[in-house]
């Protein structure tokens, strides 16, 4: 944010002649990316760009790839018994729930291609066979086709362990946003480049593990992408930047804002 107000803000001392700017600053990123999804872009004149500052590397690094995003909740459903007295009458959704973990992939399982379970939890007692188990989860890649397999390959790790248990299993997924792709030669890849170099900053493409609001832009029309900061440590207590990295994604701007005036 700081870096965006200050590039706007240093044209406009400069008394330079500037295009249109719209700076837009969203909420709930981290809730897979609400706030972009609520926002409203018929403001934007068809193929504007959009150029979205949430992304490791050093400021000139542009992400041309970045993946769809899939979660997932599913409701383990066993029986409840107590621990101590009678543990055999119990069906464990935990156990249910662990066992389908262990077989699921999990991971880097490919280079574009990742999956997780984050959150496991059960309401009761530490002497109660827990009847109910919530388990959370997500896959992403590059490839929607990709993201697909590994999605059927969870939902199936699933079904099989609550199956074998003698338990039941309710699956629910959702695709929160589509993969970004585009081409080294795309025109918005190439206006990016020509700013970074007008910026004294070194071009470079990469694909990117992480969503960001370019994937919910994208996916409506709109010519969105993901460019770099020069965070580190990030989603860490030692997330930093350095000043030069914030200086550079300063010049960054005044170069993309600069840009769009051709």
């Amino acid at each position: 944010m700081a870096a965006i107000l200050e590039g706007v803000r240093s044209l406009i001392e400069a008394g330079e002649t500037l295009p249109d700017v719209h700076v837009v600053l969203t909420t709930c990123e981290e809730m897979h990316l609400l706030g972009a999804g609520a926002l409203d872009t018929s403001f934007l004149p068809e193929g504007t760009p959009c150029y979205v500052l949430d992304a490791d590397g050093d400021p000139g690094t542009i992400i041309n790839q970045a993946p769809c995003h899939c979660t997932f909740t599913a409701t383990f459903r066993g029986k409840s018994a107590h621990a101590g007295v009678e543990p055999e009458r119990g069906v464990s959704a935990l156990a249910m729930a662990a066992q389908a973990v262990c077989h699921m992939p999990l991971g880097r399982i490919s280079a574009h291609t990742t999956s997780n379970v984050g959150v496991i939890e059960c309401d009761g007692a530490t002497n109660v066979v827990p009847g109910t188990c919530w388990l959370s989860g997500e896959c992403r890649s590059t490839s929607l086709e990709r993201a697909r397999a590994e999605r059927s390959a969870m939902d199936e790790a699933m079904r099989s362990a609550a199956a074998q248990a003698g338990g039941s299993v309710d699956i629910e997924w959702r695709t929160d946003y589509l993969p970004v792709s585009y081409a080294s030669d795309h025109p918005l890849v190439e206006g990016v480049m020509r700013a970074a170099l007008a910026a004294g900053l070194r071009p470079r493409l990469a694909a990117s593990g992480g969503g960001a609001d370019a994937n919910i832009l994208a996916g409506r029309g709109v010519s969105a992408i993901t460019l770099a900061t020069g965070m580190a440590n990030y989603h860490s207590c030692d997330e930093y930047i350095t000043v030069d990295n914030l200086n550079g994604c300063a010049r960054l701007v005044e170069q993309l804002v600069l840009e769009a005036r051709k």
